[in-house]
């Protein structure tokens, strides 16, 4: 059985409901969609890494090694398993000859990339 919440017309299920409930179902739902915002992110991120290394012709370990990264953690970024730091990221523009701003579509570095929200 659904209802409404007063006022709200917002369907929960009664058990989730938040009169009867702190956590609210929505706000599960918010979660997930910035997990996957922030995965679909990383995986973006992880294809452009990969491609402007591949057009300068280097290896994961000399791309890391130009920008004085670990190589472990571009192998990482490159897989979309972690964010970069800010410097990491202007270290390996500068060895890519592109702007930060090129990492994300020509865009300002997204706060939820660097931060994980």
């Amino acid at each position: 059985m659904r209802r409404t919440h007063e006022g709200g017309g917002a369907i929960c299920r009664p058990l989730l409901c938040p009169k009867k409930q702190k956590h609210h179902p929505h706000a599960e739902q918010k979660l997930m969609s910035e997990d996957y915002d922030r995965k679909s992110g990383l995986e973006a991120l992880a294809t452009l890494l990969i491609s402007f290394r591949a057009g300068e012709g280097l290896s994961v370990e000399e791309a890391a090694e130009d920008a004085q990264i670990e190589p472990e953690r571009l192998a990482a970024a490159e897989a979309a398993e972690l964010a970069l730091t800010e410097s990491e990221l202007d270290g390996l523009a500068e060895v890519y000859g592109i702007s930060v701003s090129a990492f994300f579509g020509g865009r300002t570095t997204p706060i939820s990339y660097l931060f994980g929200v």
